[in-house]
């Protein structure tokens, strides 16, 4: 039986709060919704975590707005994307490319510090 292994990326938050120094949180976000979100937004500017959301409302990939902004970190510490402003309220704007790698990740291919597979 042959099993194909998933990839996962590994996403770590930072309080910048000096209240509440070393603080933080982690998340785990699935390739697939990485490849899924990167297919229906590329070539977008002015992409918010609320967009994403909507955009992938109908599968099961992304269930909830933090999870949608994870895959946007994601994307930018694989430069696909960057962070192009922050709006009112800390909303931070998106600007995805578009395009698509040719194969599965692997990790040489991955280039941003903060993103480690984890399979």
């Amino acid at each position: 039986m042959y099993s194909r292994a998933r990839v996962i990326f590994f996403v770590l938050s930072f309080a910048l709060s000096k209240a509440r120094r070393g603080s933080g949180y982690f998340n785990l976000v699935d390739k697939a919704a990485v490849d899924y979100v990167h297919e229906r937004v590329g070539g977008t500017r002015g992409v918010t975590a609320n967009h994403v959301l909507a955009a992938a409302r109908r599968t099961k990939h992304i269930p909830t707005r933090l999870l949608a902004l994870n895959v946007l970190y994601v994307l930018v510490a694989l430069h696909w994307a960057t962070i192009t402003r922050a709006g009112e309220h800390r909303q931070l704007f998106f600007s995805v490319r578009k395009g698509r790698r040719k194969g599965p990740a692997r990790p040489a291919d991955l280039t941003g510090p903060a993103v480690q597979p984890a399979t």
